[in-house]
């Protein structure tokens, strides 16, 4: 009986891992990213703020799984968004932070200018207005290197 058990615990096992596996193989980085940007956009301008935080606490534990550091970071990014649309600043620094210490050694302009952004949203709607624009320069500054970088790889 026990050792029936341990079988079927075993097989379970195999296949719950091989579905998980077979799942996260149809989220490829281009699926992800338009989940992040698109559809966390959509839900967010429907006010469905628990719907945002779920698909994109999906999508971060969907990106670690694929160790695509860009999806943990957009979803971080996003959530911290919205903790402070809903004024749980401390929430949404948070989850800033988490993405900024992942940032560190990632080269992607959207992300710095999305990531500064978002900290000087927070800051302003906390009243620190010299914090909020010095982060706003800086998301500025990375938003103008991401325009000229796409607009050069559109002209080539």
């Amino acid at each position: 009986m026990l050792k029936q058990k341990k079988e079927n615990f075993l097989l379970i096992f195999i296949l719950l891992g091989l579905t998980t596996t077979a799942c996260y193989k149809k989220y490829n980085d281009d699926v992800i990213d338009n989940a992040l940007i698109q559809q966390t956009e959509q839900l967010r301008l429907q006010g469905k703020i628990e719907e945002v935080i779920a698909l994109n606490k999906q999508y971060i534990h969907i990106a670690e799984q694929k160790n695509y550091k860009r999806g943990v970071i957009l979803g971080y990014i996003n959530i911290a968004n919205i903790y402070a649309t809903i004024g749980k600043y401390k929430n949404g620094i948070l989850f800033l932070n988490q993405a900024r210490d992942l940032l560190k050694d990632v080269r992607d302009d959207y992300l710095h200018m999305r990531l500064y952004h978002e900290y000087g949203q927070i800051n302003y709607v906390m009243g620190l207005v010299d914090v909020a624009l010095n982060y706003n320069a800086r998301a500025l500054a990375f938003a103008q290197k991401d325009s000229i970088g796409q607009y050069q790889k559109s002209t080539q």
